[in-house]
């Protein structure tokens, strides 16, 4: 008895001491917030069913990373508090449905021209390719509104993309629309007028004004220009037309589209004076044949329109199918993007001008009633529903603690509510990654405030001084806890600041305003703590230069203009080693010594062009004498010499769209993960040497833990603990 005794309690001695020495990961990129793990090995090749310790769903969506301590993981996500409401769940049913009968009453006015005797001419049949073109790009783009930008997200960009379809739809319904009217009669003036009213309704009308202008406003601003000036060349054509068109030649036209007069020819009804009498003296067979040609151009092009008019259809059809199959969270397809939708709106606009000025417009075989109907329809009730009704949810913003062993969920904290937050496709409403201490838990949602709990989930305080503006892109930027203290970067362009708060009782210490830089993007990358001379300093590198502040009061003691050329989101962190801080964005990585810029001196110790490879998302890590880091976009991957700043080596990674997550190292490999959901495992070397590449096949946006020989991924629905 005296022996089992004393085995019990040299485990408990022996549990206690390994739990002790339990490595961590408390907030943003570890304790240091450099990427660093203090283990020397880690896992090299996983998969979803190889070396998972453990696998736990996360409801909702966030991107902030986990946050381990000796027996727990802490993530934040954001989830919508309540369903879709039911009118909006109603008006978008509605919407498919009023799509799928103005198709059928559209193909059920087209498709008899391919066989009827008295069918149109080959002149007038171009006019009905037109209109199955048409009606297919107008399936294309509620297919893409409601697919790739689905009413559920509602952050600035899926807003805006949902306002240009939905305009593109209107501009394409009054095309349509127009094309079954003579030239001056009453619905044409109607349709005309219409269509200029609607040009200044789409370009008054869309959202975020302030950040989306004609110039400068980024990647949409063709599409803010193309889709109202198609609006507005779309009545001024119609207007044109009618006051252009004689009298005489009105009449005639009514008289054509009422019906032409008939005589029988061999037996069958023809038209005469038209070249209808051509196709009633052909053979059956021949006849026969031409159908079939007629018929199977008619399906070829709206099929070419249901593709978007890109001609590789097969390939075009796969793609779109395999994107609805890997359905990302917060992601729109490159249907959506502004580049893919203008060419798709201007081919379109161009058809029916092309259609329109050389009178190819049918006059036998138009749109019916019905069909028409359904296209003035449609763009009404698409535009309600995609940009009016129920396009702002109630969110509800939370904390999960996981058990580190098993993850099973310990608890859930509910904290933070209030209307979803507008962001870009890449952010989410729990981005930035929590921070914990020996007692307690902090999360930061932005204007909702800085959150903490102690570590069995009750809420302590929260802070609601941290003003943040709701537009744009959302926020990103993680919180640091230097000092007892816990420093907010707000990157805000109108008001941006930064702020501590104090942990132990969640008053604002002190608040240090910073210079505007309305018309741009927000900063999102976090704050950066660095000693100097036993000085504690946040640096903070915007988007015009570097500056200090002191940690203790928020006083600026040190500014420098650092060379930031146009373009791209500041969210990239500052790697710290020493007396030396590295500065990267996508065009140039510079290496600042913080003891020069303290003085006043010259700071820049080097400064290296990137070409445009360079990151904007992803953090670097530092690694044996070597900086790591990766580009947002295609894969790339860079190794620069810290010391001189001289490029070691370039390479592609392979299987690679995006990177939102930064590097991380563990021992002599560097780690980097996209939103692909693949890992690529490198060597910490000066000759490039790709390890391994694993795939859990789930978008991943967070940038994961390495503890202890484990990881821990976040990624869009499930948080991973990966064993070697």
């Amino acid at each position: 008895m005296r022996g089992v005794v004393l085995r019990a309690m040299l485990a408990l001695v022996t549990g206690c001491a390994l739990a002790a020495e339990a490595d961590e990961w408390r907030g943003w990129r570890g304790g240091e917030a450099q990427g660093r793990s203090h283990s020397d090995k880690g896992p090299v090749a996983w998969s979803p069913g190889r070396y998972v310790v453990w696998k736990t769903p996360i409801p909702g969506r966030g991107h902030s990373s986990p946050v381990v301590t000796r027996d727990s993981v802490y993530v934040t996500t954001g989830y919508a508090a309540a369903a879709l409401p039911l009118a909006k769940r109603a008006a978008m049913g509605g919407v498919l449905v009023v799509a799928a009968l103005a198709a059928v009453a559209g193909a059920v006015c087209l498709v008899p021209s391919v066989w009827r005797w008295d069918a149109a001419p080959w002149r007038e049949f171009l006019g009905v390719l037109a209109l199955a073109a048409l009606m297919g790009v107008v399936g294309h783009l509620v297919f893409v509104g409601y697919v790739f930008t689905p009413g559920t997200e509602t952050g600035h960009t899926f807003g805006q993309t949902r306002w240009q379809v939905s305009g593109a739809v209107a501009c394409l319904g009054l095309m349509l629309a127009a094309s079954r009217f003579a030239p001056r009669s009453r619905g044409r003036l109607v349709l005309g007028i219409a269509a200029a009213l609607a040009a200044l309704l789409v370009f008054l009308a869309r959202p975020n004004p302030e950040y989306y202008r004609p110039s400068g406003g980024g990647d949409y601003a063709p599409l803010i220009l193309a889709v109202p000036a198609v609006a507005l060349g779309l009545g001024i054509v119609i207007l044109l037309r009618a006051a252009l068109t004689r009298r005489g030649s009105h009449a005639q036209e009514q008289r054509q589209q009422s019906g032409p007069e008939r005589v029988a020819i061999g037996g069958r009804q023809s038209a005469i004076g038209n070249d209808e009498g051509w196709w009633a003296k052909q053979s059956p067979g021949r006849f026969f044949g031409l159908s079939l040609l007629r018929l199977a151009l008619l399906g070829a092009v709206a099929l070419i329109g249901l593709m978007g008019l890109r001609l590789n259809v097969a390939r075009v059809a796969i793609k779109m199918m395999t994107h609805v199959r890997e359905a990302k969270p917060g992601l729109m397809s490159s249907f959506a993007w502004p580049e893919s939708l203008l060419p798709v709106v201007l081919v379109a606009a161009g058809i029916w001008l092309v259609a329109e000025a050389g009178g190819l417009w049918p006059r036998r075989t138009r749109l019916g009633r019905l069909a028409v109907a359904g296209l003035l329809c449609l763009p009404a009730l698409m535009l309600v529903e995609r940009n009016w009704l129920g396009t702002r949810r109630e969110f509800a913003r939370a904390i999960i603690c996981l058990d580190r062993a098993t993850g099973a969920v310990k608890w859930t904290r509910p904290c933070a509510p209030g209307p979803e937050l507008g962001g870009h496709p890449m952010n989410s409403q729990a981005s930035p990654t929590p921070i914990v201490d020996d007692e307690r838990v902090y999360a930061y949602f932005g204007p909702y405030g800085l959150v903490a709990t102690d570590l069995a989930g009750k809420l302590v305080w929260t802070c609601t001084e941290l003003p943040f503006e709701r537009i744009t892109h959302g926020v990103g930027a993680s919180p640091v806890l230097a000092d007892g203290r816990i420093i907010i970067d707000a990157g805000q362009p109108d008001e941006p600041y930064v702020a501590a708060v104090d942990c132990r009782t969640g008053k604002l210490l002190w608040k240090t305003p910073r210079p505007r830089f309305v018309g741009t993007h927000e900063e999102h990358r976090p704050p950066t703590i660095a000693s100097v001379e036993g000085r504690k300093l946040v640096l903070i590198w915007g988007w015009r230069d570097l500056r200090a502040y002191d940690l203790a009061t928020g006083k600026e003691l040190a500014c420098r203009p650092i060379e930031r050329l146009p373009g791209g989101e500041i969210v990239t962190s500052l790697v710290v080693d020493g007396d030396v801080v590295y500065l990267p964005y996508y065009r140039k990585c510079y290496a600042v010594s913080l003891a020069k810029l303290l003085k006043g001196d010259d700071p820049i110790l080097w400064a290296t062009d990137l070409e445009a490879k360079g990151p904007n998302t992803s953090s670097p890590v530092l690694v044996n004498g070597l900086l790591f880091m990766a580009s947002d976009t295609k894969g790339w991957a860079t190794c620069l010499d810290a010391k001189t700043g001289a490029l070691v080596w370039r390479e592609r990674l392979p299987n690679v769209n995006n990177t939102m997550s930064s590097f991380f190292a563990i021992g002599d490999l560097v780690y980097i993960s996209h939103v692909s959901g693949v890992t690529h495992v490198i060597r910490a070397a000066r000759k490039f040497e790709l390890i391994a590449e694993n795939d859990l096949r789930e978008p991943l946006f967070a940038t994961p833990a390495p503890v202890d020989g484990r990881l821990y991924l976040r990624t869009a629905g499930h948080l991973w603990c990966i064993g070697g």
